[in-house]
């Protein structure tokens, strides 16, 4: 990848060294065409911007069995992510909530397109990308295929955050509640303010000619079989609501499968 202007690592021969030099609020990581080791990138300052090269998902980062994605809790308040993140196919993350990115409380807008997620997983929540209490998430031409959450939000999963999804499809994800997508109270699996804001806060999300086909509510063990298994907790085969408003315009949703409710 390049390190935008930082003549120090211009290009840079890793994702990870690329993120080092990013020092500058509003720089661009540039990355070129290839396969590249994305575990443990961590902003360190506000507004970063990531866009592949010449490419629409050729360029790969491979997260290794551990999170490529998470949010930079500085301590003094502020809370980095890229604001833009454009062009990546994105595999193999695994992490308890968020198995490719973790987002939370972050106060700029953030957008993701032109993106492919595929193999992540989340013993909790959100298979691919979890965000919570955050402003706004766009995704954009996002492909979620084949990710899982052990608790729920096959590929995604969302709480406290306002944002739209916008020709976006989700394929055969699962997880016992929301096998494409789930959104959740705060309190799922989050360490929680005792407070109104916090107790109260819901996500509101527009799904705006977004496709959820071949999603399963079900549990790890009985994926690819029709076998009624342990039913419990297993709703909303595509999405699943627990807390928060969603509206859906031009949506198609078919062929998904739950083992309890809302198939």
């Amino acid at each position: 990848g390049d390190a935008g202007n930082d003549i120090s690592c211009d290009p840079c021969k890793t994702m990870q060294g690329a993120f080092l030099h990013a020092t500058v609020t509003g720089q661009t990581i540039s990355v070129r065409p290839g396969l590249y080791d994305g575990s443990g990138l961590v902003p360190r300052a506000g507004g970063i911007q990531i866009q592949a090269v010449n490419s629409t998902t050729g360029v790969t980062l491979d997260c290794r069995g551990s999170r490529c994605f998470s949010t930079n809790s500085t301590g003094k308040g502020q809370h980095f992510f890229p604001t833009l993140i454009d062009g990546l196919r994105i595999i193999n993350g695994n992490a308890e909530m968020g198995g490719c990115m973790f987002i939370e409380k972050v106060v700029s807008s953030i957008t993701m397109k032109n993106l492919h997620f595929e193999n992540c997983t989340a013993s909790t929540w959100g298979g691919a990308v979890h965000a919570s209490r955050s402003l706004e998430v766009v995704l954009s031409n996002v492909a979620f295929v084949a990710n899982s959450a052990s608790e729920g939000g096959g590929a995604l999963s969302m709480s406290a955050t306002s944002g739209s999804i916008i020709t976006s499809n989700f394929t055969h994800n699962q997880a016992p509640r929301g096998g494409g997508m789930a959104m959740i109270p705060v309190s799922y699996g989050q360490d929680v303010d005792d407070s109104t804001e916090d107790r109260l806060a819901k996500a509101y999300i527009t799904l705006d000619r977004t496709n959820f086909v071949e999603n399963y509510a079900k549990r790890f063990q009985d994926v690819g079989s029709r076998a009624s298994g342990a039913s419990e907790n297993c709703d909303g085969g595509g999405v699943f609501v627990h807390s928060g408003d969603i509206t859906m315009i031009g949506c198609s949703l078919a062929s998904n499968t739950a083992q309890r409710y809302g198939g």
